[in-house]
């Protein structure tokens, strides 16, 4: 979509953000489904435990939904790793700036003008992702990633055509490593490697398959 690029940010600012807020008022009324909440009772059931089992979720999704009851700080959420950002937040647009490294919450609206940085007077855009840009550490986090990658041992794909670069990528690693791979989604998309397929709704498998893990680990 050539609205979710840098350069119509930067072209047409207003309305740009007049269309993140017609997102956020989609948003409004969604709630967490039961694959939601199985995750996040896995999380927190292996925070219980001996702190060598970990689970790290990177999640492309950018609606907020998986931070159930967790604390964030500066925009970002331990356990939580949003490749994509999360249209909740908002940062300077100039990199150069330290306020870039600033997360802040949505303003409300941009009735009266757009948001500028209050450090250099640049403008400040929504936390996500666009078409035309790069994956970072500072904004996304992919450096992370890669060092969890290297330490997991197994890795479940949930709800995902593979269709980005960097989530291809990570699986591709996986497979290269022999890892045991579990896939949740309603079609099959990994085609190699060590992969058990669940292909049903997320919702209905994720409460099933974390309560079984809950008796191993």
């Amino acid at each position: 979509m050539k609205i979710l690029t840098t350069t119509f940010f930067k072209e047409n600012t207003q309305q740009f953000w007049q269309w993140h807020f017609d997102f956020l008022e989609l948003l409004k009324n969604k709630q967490p489904n039961e694959g939601h909440h199985a995750i996040n009772q896995y999380q927190t059931h292996l925070q219980k435990t001996d702190s060598s089992n970990r689970m790290m979720l990177v999640t492309q999704n950018i609606d907020n939904l998986h931070k159930i009851g967790q604390k964030t700080e500066n925009g970002f959420t331990s356990g939580i790793l949003e490749l994509h950002g999360n249209v909740y937040y908002c940062h300077c647009s100039n990199d150069e700036c330290p306020a870039s490294a600033d997360f802040q919450p949505t303003p409300d609206s941009v009735e009266e003008g757009v948001p500028r940085c209050k450090t250099c007077e640049s403008l400040v855009r929504p936390h996500c992702m666009l078409f035309d840009e790069n994956y970072s550490e500072k904004y996304y986090r992919v450096e992370t990633i890669l060092e969890y990658l290297k330490e997991c041992d197994g890795i479940i794909v949930i709800g995902t055509a593979l269709e980005t670069s960097f989530a291809s990528k990570l699986v591709d690693k996986c497979i290269i490593k022999e890892l045991p791979i579990v896939e949740v989604n309603l079609e099959a998309c990994i085609k190699a490697g060590n992969t058990v397929q669940l292909l049903r709704k997320s919702e209905e498998v994720l409460p099933e398959l974390f309560e079984e893990l809950t008796t191993f680990i």
